[in-house]
């Protein structure tokens, strides 16, 4: 799983390759990053079914709900090519929250159950 290798710190961002088959993230593990796919496809199974749930192409950005929201990730992700992502840390995030003007701040809040 190769979020386990990676410590994006509070406000980094990289680049990392996954081979065919290799685990971006598991079940019930902690939201901490969310992703933009800059190649290859990744695919949402379901563990121990092997169900697809959702597959994502170049271009596509995945995961922000779930940090938002403190979740653990209720499904696996794994590259179905090489695949190549962009990984962004949950304290970037946040910060882009935070440094937004009042209005879209609020509303953000406010969807976020954080008044």
């Amino acid at each position: 799983m190769i979020e386990r290798y990676f410590n994006l710190g509070s406000h980094r961002s990289f680049e990392a390759t996954l081979l065919q088959g290799e685990v971006l993230f598991r079940k019930g593990v902690e939201a901490l990053n969310f992703y933009l796919l800059i190649s290859g496809k990744i695919i949402i199974i379901e563990p121990f079914s092997a169900k697809i749930i959702r597959q994502y192409d170049k271009g596509d950005m995945f995961g922000v709900p779930e940090v938002l929201m403190g979740e653990s990730w209720k499904f696996m992700a794994e590259a179905r090519t090489t695949s190549s992502v962009q990984i962004f840390s949950r304290a970037l995030l946040f910060d882009r929250i935070d440094s937004m003007q009042d209005k879209p701040k609020k509303l953000v809040s406010h969807l976020l159950g954080q008044r």
